[in-house]
């Protein structure tokens, strides 16, 4: 899937045009990319049809929501940065409706109470701190009174009881979903459940000299002064793949509440059980149920 797509923009502008089997021969043919094909030529009619009908009285926000939203009357907001200088993801500016760096925490251009549902699968946990309250903040003005914040992200709380009870297969399962630990680092601790369990919501970089701190810290530290520990000392790459924080239900509420949410109406959820309706979908709640916490926020 590394194959290169070695074309002009106006060549690239009309093989979009192409029938799927076509498409999906040139790809066959190394002639035409993974990317450019499938994450591209042959989601982009579906999209753009979408695109074009949405009722006016259902606005859906997806935040976060790659190339994978193709459910009706959902709106994306995703970041597509600059492909030259590889800033951002491989997105196509075409296909969302709002792009939106989450880091720069700027305000989105979307009205104050126009939103009706919101959705973000998998994303969060790619943010700092600050830019994680920006998005509860604009979430807490775009949503209309009863619109409902539906939150899918790794369940730290899993990870820890996992790292206490040595329980490598959990780390197992969530790398399986994850770019692996760079091998950079010595092969003992790459292998090690310490690493994994860093990897789950930071980008600290463990090595021969700190890694004995590291394991002080998991047998001395109280759960949150050793996750925030980690979290605040960490190198941020703004390579847009690495976990950035960490998240369980209780932070998760108490954000909602710092943010101007009801504490009654910040409700824990499971896959595929959100108070709304039609966010109960087989669609929703796909990213690796197996670790995650599902919220639901209900803005009163």
């Amino acid at each position: 899937y590394k194959r290169q797509l070695f074309l002009f923009p106006p060549l690239k502008f009309f093989f979009k045009f192409l029938s799927e089997k076509h498409l999906k021969k040139l790809f066959e043919l190394r002639i035409l990319s993974y990317d450019y094909v499938y994450n591209y030529a042959i989601h982009r009619k579906k999209r753009k049809k979408i695109m074009s009908s949405y009722d006016p009285d259902k606005f859906y926000l997806n935040i976060g929501g790659g190339l994978n939203e193709n459910k009706k009357n959902w709106r994306i907001l995703e970041y597509c940065g600059d492909p030259i200088l590889r800033i951002g993801y491989r997105y196509h500016r075409e296909l969302i409706d709002y792009n939106v760096d989450l880091m720069a925490k700027k305000k989105w251009a979307i009205n104050d109470n126009s939103v009706d549902l919101i959705y973000t699968s998998h994303c969060l946990e790619h943010l700092t701190q600050d830019a994680t309250n920006f998005v509860f903040a604009e979430t807490r003005r775009v949503l209309k009174n009863n619109g409902i914040f539906r939150i899918s992200v790794p369940d730290v709380d899993l990870a820890y009881k996992a790292l206490t009870n040595n329980d490598s297969s959990f780390f197992n399962s969530f790398q399986s979903n994850e770019e692996l630990l760079t091998k950079k680092f010595d092969d003992k601790i790459l292998d090690s459940i310490e690493a994994k369990f860093l990897k789950f919501f930071c980008a600290f970089k463990p090595n021969p000299e700190n890694f004995n701190t590291i394991k002080s810290d998991i047998k001395n530290l109280k759960k949150d002064d050793l996750l925030d520990k980690y979290r605040d000392n960490q190198t941020i790459q703004n390579n847009y793949h690495d976990h950035l924080n960490w998240f369980n239900y209780q932070k998760l509420k108490k954000l909602a509440v710092n943010h101007g949410f009801n504490s009654e109406k910040v409700i824990l959820s499971k896959k595929n059980a959100s108070i709304s309706e039609e966010m109960r979908s087989p669609e929703f709640d796909k990213t690796a149920p197996n670790y995650s916490v599902f919220v639901d926020i209900l803005k009163s």
